[in-house]
């Protein structure tokens, strides 16, 4: 039985993409209208010239006056043509859309669609944890609903989320702070940010903090490209950016400013500018993202959709167990771990931050991580080593009598909730 996953990613690549899989046809619409909007720039300043060029006519200078009249019916004749071409592309563009959408509906969602997990797991989520339940769905309704409009009235808004969704005002207030503070660095305005991590930074000086303010330095000079002089963004640049921040041993920090001050000192511009502001932008929402969200005790991800993306991708091997089942006449065994492996992907795990390793004493790390042994019980990598002599003995578990060897453990990877 292949996997659902990858009748998804092929029908996707075969009906909705095409290039290699590199560009969607609703991609092409936008490169379209890009390059249109491009073209009608272009003639509406050849259109300007030309009326300030018929205005300052003679009434008798015949002879310009038709030169002009011709050089207009071109420009029309082009803007038509432009428009024609514009348009014709989109509505191919559009209808092949449509039309891989509807193919990629019934081809690969069908085997979803005969896919009913009540007939395999029938280990339902009692009572007792609804109001967990309750929490993910408060907790990914502020996450990212809250930063994508401008609160106007928050103290309307705090009622409104309390009564609606149970919602307690300290909780709430946290959430529209973080809401509002990526609403206006999503919209190129760094400044409650900037308040926000100055206050902060006197008594958090942790690396994401430091980070935080560097990048928010950079998003100020790029602001002021667009409104002050090349020299005073230069000066900018070289005496008001911290110069500690350029002495971090983890980040190159001046890479950024050393950058920007070439292009400017050459070029007098900074190229590309919305796309380097786009970028630097989302660099200061993922860096203001991790500090508040651990300094406020929030979940940095939405703890629901974290849940929903590994029932996708688990589902694969559900349908796989569902045709064992059927065949094999055989059921669940316990209500808390499931028969097989699930392999989810780095950004849905990470491990727990205080797990310590109970022979070493140690904290497990990325370089020094948990591994299950063959009773189920968790040590370190570095203890693994130790008690295997570096996976060239057997050795019992610390803990229990039960013998282990080195392909018998597994590592282990917490799911990040």
């Amino acid at each position: 039985m292949s996997s659902p996953i990858i009748n998804i990613q092929n029908a996707y690549d075969q009906y909705l993409t095409h290039d290699n899989g590199t560009r969607t046809y609703l991609q092409d619409c936008l490169t379209e209208t890009q390059e249109f909007k491009t073209q009608l720039r272009k003639l509406k300043a050849h259109l300007n010239k030309h009326i300030q060029e018929t205005k300052s006519l003679e009434s008798n200078d015949t002879e310009n006056k038709i030169r002009l009249e011709k050089r207009r019916s071109l420009i029309l004749d082009k803007l038509n043509k432009s428009y024609k071409q514009w348009d014709n592309s989109i509505v191919k563009h559009t209808k092949r859309s449509k039309q891989g959408l509807t193919k990629f509906n019934s081809v690969a969602l069908s085997s979803f669609q005969r896919f009913n997990i009540d007939n395999i797991y029938n280990n339902r989520i009692s009572n007792a944890y609804k109001k967990d339940i309750q929490g993910a769905v408060q907790s990914h309704i502020c996450r990212y609903s809250l930063s994508d409009v401008p609160v106007q009235d928050t103290e309307k808004l705090l009622r409104y989320l309390q009564n609606v969704y149970d919602m307690s005002p300290e909780l709430s207030s946290e959430f529209i702070m973080l809401g509002q503070i990526l609403y206006g660095l999503s919209h190129r305005d760094f400044q409650s940010c900037w308040n926000w991590s100055y206050i902060e930074q006197q008594n958090n000086q942790s690396h994401m903090m430091r980070t935080l303010r560097y990048k928010l330095y950079i998003f100020k000079a790029l602001i002021m490209t667009q409104t002050e002089s090349v020299e005073d963004v230069c000066y900018y640049l070289v005496n008001q950016i911290p110069q500690g921040t350029f002495q971090n041993e983890k980040v190159d920090f001046a890479k950024d400013a050393s950058a920007m001050l070439g292009q400017l000192m050459i070029q007098g511009k900074i190229n590309n500018f919305d796309s380097y502001c786009d970028k630097i932008a989302s660099e200061c929402r993922d860096s203001f993202t991790q500090e508040y969200c651990s300094l406020y005790n929030l979940p940095n991800e939405s703890p629901l959709s974290l849940v929903i993306m590994s029932g996708i991708l688990s589902s694969q091997f559900f349908m796989k167990y569902a045709q064992i089942k059927s065949s094999a006449h055989i059921g669940w065994t316990t209500a808390n771990e499931l028969p097989f492996d699930v392999d989810l992907p780095d950004s849905l795990t990470h491990f727990h931050p205080v797990f310590i390793c109970p022979v070493l004493k140690e904290e497990t790390t990325t370089e020094n991580p948990p591994y299950s042994l063959a009773c189920h019980h968790i040590i370190s990598k570095k203890a693994l080593d130790k008690l295997s002599k570096n996976g060239t003995i057997s050795f019992k578990c610390p803990y229990c009598p039960v013998q282990s060897t080195i392909s018998k453990t597994q590592l282990i990877r917490f799911v990040m909730l």
